[in-house]
């Protein structure tokens, strides 16, 4: 498994456009929450690009001709979005933060709990919809997929606000390590149960 992560990451690493992104989206605007938003969506875009430059012309058909299992490759997807999640959420958050106390002199860690819940929940989002319809109906109806997510959430968002509804009580008073918490712990579990389902896919699959 090992192997198909090197790959993985050496194809990430040619995908400068998508780290070039990220230093625009830090400079142009100064809001934690929204640098943080768009880099859950960034980074699940390379899981998919990479699961198209595995289908080109044929190409897992010949991965699951070497020392490879089906569960193996579906493992090492849900692997590589956990690392490169964690890395853009690292970089949007140190950054963040690093222009926040450029501009005002002051930073706390909790001025970006919506940013990492954002991160968490979109990212989340994307890729347990993202691998199981990829290996089902291919790249092309993952990216309507993707579309068809990020539509959803910035209408939900945009429904909220214009209908003016706030976060409960009860919410905003939970500590903000408890908070993390519990949205790590749903995070893994929803991410438990899509893993589950592209297994279950992907040893169906024919090539």
């Amino acid at each position: 498994m090992s192997g198909l992560l090197i790959k993985d990451l050496y194809f990430i690493k040619r995908q400068k456009i998508y780290f070039f992104v990220i230093l625009m989206l830090i400079f142009a605007w100064q809001s934690p929450a929204f640098v943080a938003s768009y880099s859950g969506i960034l980074s699940s875009s390379l899981l998919v690009a990479t699961m198209s430059y595995d289908n080109f012309e044929g190409g897992l058909g010949y991965l699951m001709t070497l020392p490879v299992t089906r569960k193996m490759y579906v493992r090492s997807k849900y692997l590589l979005s956990l690392i490169v999640s964690f890395f853009f959420l690292t970089v949007a958050m140190a950054s963040g933060m690093g222009m926040r106390f450029i501009v005002s002199g002051n930073v706390s860690y909790l001025d970006f709990g919506d940013a990492f819940v954002s991160m968490i929940v979109i990212d989340t989002a994307l890729t347990m919809v993202n691998i199981p319809s990829i290996l089902k109906w291919g790249p092309e109806k993952g990216r309507i997929a993707t579309f068809a997510i990020v539509a959803v959430c910035v209408a939900a968002t945009y429904v909220l606000f214009e209908m003016g509804l706030e976060m409960p009580d009860f919410l905003r008073n939970i500590d903000f390590f408890a908070g993390a918490a519990a949205v790590l712990a749903l995070s893994a579990v929803l991410r438990l149960i899509s893993y589950a389902v592209s297994v279950r896919i992907m040893e169906k699959k024919e090539f």
